[in-house]
């Protein structure tokens, strides 16, 4: 669990300080990418990503604690501790997103059709068509890149407009699953995919 923990902040750590790209390919054909170099447009990421970072970079003296707050994909308001005693509590007990005793843990890749402006404060997106819950993950060190990329048919033409990535995990107490939106990025102009056409997104972390 130690090195499945190390390598989800490794990752996180390069899409903070690296480019984050988000790019769509509509029968292998690239139509078009969102780079995302700072804030300055409002929607970099949600808040709930930056939150988590300013935990764990926090310092915290022995014995303390430090925690972010998320709203999960139904608008609850979850806690998660970053930092904490753990002793004599039950690694089991902690309420952390990490904590794989009746959770799994990973990203998941949403497709909507809502052209709403991202916010912030996304939660989910406006109108959700899809998830694809097992998107691949690959890395290229020879380059500093990290893709999570999902594709899918739809069984009639669809118009996409925005995409989202989500972590999945424990989201309170040590049993209950759920997910966080880390980013929701608006097409502009919304994609058009052909029924039974392969429609791929791609999330790029490069460092």
């Amino acid at each position: 669990m130690a090195l499945s923990f190390f390598r989800f902040w490794l990752g996180f750590v390069l899409l903070v300080f690296g480019v984050f790209v988000v790019e769509d390919f509509v029968d292998g054909e690239r139509v078009g990418e969102v780079v995302k170099l700072d804030s300055s447009d409002g929607d970099l990421f949600t808040a709930w990503i930056l939150r988590m970072f300013y935990a764990v970079f926090t310092a915290v003296s022995a014995g303390g604690s430090v925690s972010f707050s998320a709203s999960d994909d139904t608008g609850t308001v979850r806690t998660f501790d970053v930092k904490k005693n753990f002793y004599p509590v039950y690694v089991a007990y902690v309420y952390y997103i990490f904590n794989t005793q009746y959770c799994p843990s990973g990203v998941r890749i949403r497709l909507g059709a809502g052209s709403t402006a991202p916010s912030r404060t996304d939660s989910k997106l406006v109108n959700e068509l899809v998830v694809i819950r097992s998107p691949g993950i690959i890395i290229d060190e020879s380059r500093g890149f990290v893709f999570i990329e999902g594709t899918v048919f739809f069984a009639s033409d669809t118009t996409v407009c925005e995409v989202g990535l989500s972590l999945y995990g424990t989201v309170a107490d040590y049993y209950i699953c759920g997910e966080f939106l880390v980013d929701r990025t608006v097409f502009s102009p919304c994609r058009t995919v052909p029924a039974n056409t392969p429609y791929t997104v791609r999330y790029r972390v490069q460092l």
